[in-house]
């Protein structure tokens, strides 16, 4: 069972590996409109560190665990280059996973007195 993920994860690898060797630059460029917002014209490798809350109810042995993500820039570099400088300025840093099903990762809205990110 434990084997489809794990071959998943080197055929996917595999992929992204030709996808970057098919493009010699980046393919278009982005709007003028959105211009002036971080992009990513390319691909980002983040580690993410995670911490579980109550583990012991889980049934689980670990409090502490590390996630990989890939952020795709040749396919949304707005998008993705939003997301790389959220991470850069810790915005996700202590915010609690409301949702993880191996599709999506969900979290919550920081805490504060306003809604959503405020742009110091």
């Amino acid at each position: 069972k434990q084997e489809v993920p794990v071959l998943q994860q080197k055929i996917l690898r595999l992929v992204g590996e030709i996808e970057e060797e098919m493009v010699p630059a980046f393919p278009y460029e982005v709007p003028g409109d959105y211009s002036n917002l971080p992009q990513l014209k390319g691909r980002a490798t983040l580690e993410l560190k995670m911490k579980l809350k109550d583990p012991a109810q889980r049934s689980l042995d670990y409090d502490h665990f590390s996630m990989t993500m890939v952020v795709d820039g040749y396919n949304a570099p707005v998008t993705s280059g939003n997301f790389v400088d959220l991470v850069r300025r810790k915005f996700y840093d202590g915010m609690e996973i409301q949702r993880s099903d191996g599709f999506v990762v969900q979290t919550g809205d920081p805490s504060g007195q306003a809604e959503g990110f405020i742009d110091p």
